[in-house]
């Protein structure tokens, strides 16, 4: 080996570790902005096929249509359930307040 060639491999000390940024970029990757309805409704809300495109098609399900292709929007269908549970959360303490 030559001493001016610099050494192959990562220099001592350094880790490979993701910044935050990155780490935050990559769950956001993790997770799918459409999914098929079916896998929606049996993950988020433990409905079988019927029942799913049933949520859907009355609006309880987010959706969003690619020409004849209805999809639904995981996102969406997370922020929906926080939200109901942050309610159901504000109404216990201020039922048990009373």
């Amino acid at each position: 080996m030559i001493a001016d060639q610099p050494k192959r491999g990562r220099p001592k000390g350094s880790k490979n570790k993701p910044k935050p940024q990155q780490q935050h970029q990559a769950q956001a990757a993790e997770k799918p902005w459409t999914m098929p309805i079916e896998e929606a409704g049996r993950r988020y809300y433990g409905l079988g096929r019927s029942a799913s495109y049933d949520a859907a098609r009355t609006g309880l399900m987010p959706t969003i249509r690619f020409g004849r292709r209805v999809q639904a929007l995981p996102r969406a269908i997370e922020r929906q359930l926080e939200e109901v549970g942050q309610s159901q959360t504000q109404r216990a303490k201020r039922d048990a307040g009373a």
